[in-house]
């Protein structure tokens, strides 16, 4: 079986040979990592369509929706061969109703999270059309008190988490679509808020605070409420506070010897920043990729650390999810398509 560090040279040489196939000559020194980044994406899909962990593929499904909506943003192709490979494995392990589950084993069930970044993934690509009939499924798993429920097999404790809500949302504003208790949502969502500014962190959901800033800042900047404008400020202000040297995130589940790294919990602070009208803002992701530029490796990946999942038998690294994320958070200042 293939392993992480026997594809190192092989995708160090195929980094190169994209690279210049794609150009990545140019000046940009954002493009050039992203060019990188997605070769080495390339690199380690697997014949299935997959882009995943290749030593324990744990989130087969979550890190392919993750690689894919990477590669869509940066380069906007629906012809891309890595793209398309991608999503036609995701399109195989879709559940009856059209949802997805974290991983091949569970696909008869599904997890929301997953689930909502690929129903956000395939609105950008095809349109609407092609994925209300899946959220009118996700509609009635809605409680009446406003939030969602994972339902993902594996998590059996915080099922409610702030981010599982807050993916949702953000789905449902891709298929141009209402939940059915709309204000209740936004409530729930917002009250979820803890009085350091953040929503929260725990093992299952990345046990790190910037797992749940970045879905649910996306979420709120499509809410135009006082109380989500609000929300966002105080938001802001935390994320400012806690970047630490003027440069990255790094807060995480304590008592926890396992935990993602700082240029993941940094991606996804940048990934949730965009479009924010706010001097600190501006101020912190410029700095998060002035680190992320910094923190990439010479084969194109982001070192992403490990799941803090708290028992030994389980060891799964991060290097998918963070690589995606961090092109992601690249990508906007570029001009590229999008």
């Amino acid at each position: 079986m293939k392993t992480h560090g026997n594809l190192k040279f092989a995708g160090w040489l195929l980094a190169m040979l994209v690279c210049l196939a794609l150009g990545a000559c140019r000046q940009s020194p954002q493009v050039q990592a992203i060019d990188r980044g997605y070769a080495f994406l390339a690199g380690i899909q697997r014949a299935d369509g997959a882009i995943c962990d290749t030593v324990n593929p744990l989130f087969d499904i979550w890190e392919t929706v993750e690689a894919a909506t990477a590669i869509w943003n940066c380069y906007g192709d629906a012809s891309d061969p890595v793209l398309t490979k991608a999503l036609q494995f995701l399109k195989t392990n879709e559940n009856k109703d059209g949802l997805l589950c974290h991983n091949v084993k569970c696909r008869k069930d599904y997890c929301l999270e997953t689930t909502a970044e690929y129903v956000i993934l395939l609105a950008d690509i095809a349109g609407k059309e092609v994925v209300q009939t899946r959220m009118e499924v996700v509609k009635k798993l809605q409680k009446t008190s406003g939030e969602w429920e994972i339902w993902n097999p594996d998590v059996l404790e915080n099922k409610a988490f702030p981010s599982v809500t807050a993916f949702v949302l953000a789905a449902f504003q891709s298929a141009e679509m209402a939940p059915l208790y709309p204000d209740a949502a936004w409530a729930w969502l917002i009250a979820q808020q803890n009085a350091a500014g953040n929503w929260g962190a725990t093992w299952e959901y990345y046990g790190c605070t910037a797992y749940a800033l970045w879905p649910v800042l996306r979420a709120l900047k499509a809410a135009h409420s006082p109380a989500s404008k609000e929300a966002i400020r105080k938001a802001i202000d935390a994320i400012d506070r806690d970047q630490k040297e003027s440069s990255y995130w790094d807060a995480t589940v304590e008592n926890n010897p396992k935990k993602v790294s700082r240029a993941l919990q940094t991606a996804l602070v940048v990934n949730a920043l965009p479009d924010i009208d706010a001097p600190k803002a501006l101020q912190v992701t410029t700095n998060g990729i002035h680190f992320l530029l910094a923190q990439q490796q010479p084969d194109g990946h982001w070192d992403g650390g490990n799941f803090p999942i708290p028992n030994a038998r389980y060891n799964k690294s991060e290097y998918v999810f963070a690589t995606a994320r961090a092109m992601v958070a690249l990508h906007p200042r570029l001009g590229l398509n999008r």
